[in-house]
């Protein structure tokens, strides 16, 4: 077992998400939408402080996250402002990672 040193925040989307995504093209499609919630490694952060961990990286959970549902990003939100994150998103922190994989994973990483 393996100690990461980050933490995690996990993302449940809130009701105000849900119903702009009811705006979309195809929100038929979306009907499951918010069952699972996501998850983020982040830096670590010793003090449990949620706004001290989403400081430098809430804008890039809010593009992931609208990024999941929308690829064409001229279509999201032009104003994406932390108030609108906090409004849209629950974020809940955990500071302890533990890796229980017995072997070291091949990781694909996405970039947009």
């Amino acid at each position: 077992m393996r100690f990461v040193n980050r933490c995690l925040a996990v993302v449940r989307i809130r009701q105000p998400y849900v119903d702009w995504t009811k705006t979309l093209p195809d929100s038929d499609v979306i009907a499951s939408l918010g069952e699972e919630p996501r998850a983020y490694l982040l830096a670590e952060n010793p003090q449990d402080d949620l706004d001290l961990a989403l400081a430098e990286s809430w804008k890039r959970i809010f593009e992931c996250e609208l990024y999941a549902w929308l690829t064409d990003d001229n279509a999201w939100p032009r104003a994406r402002t932390r108030e609108l994150f906090d409004e849209w998103f629950e974020v809940t922190l955990a500071s302890t990672v533990e890796d229980l994989s017995p072997f070291e994973l091949e990781v694909e990483y996405f970039e947009f």
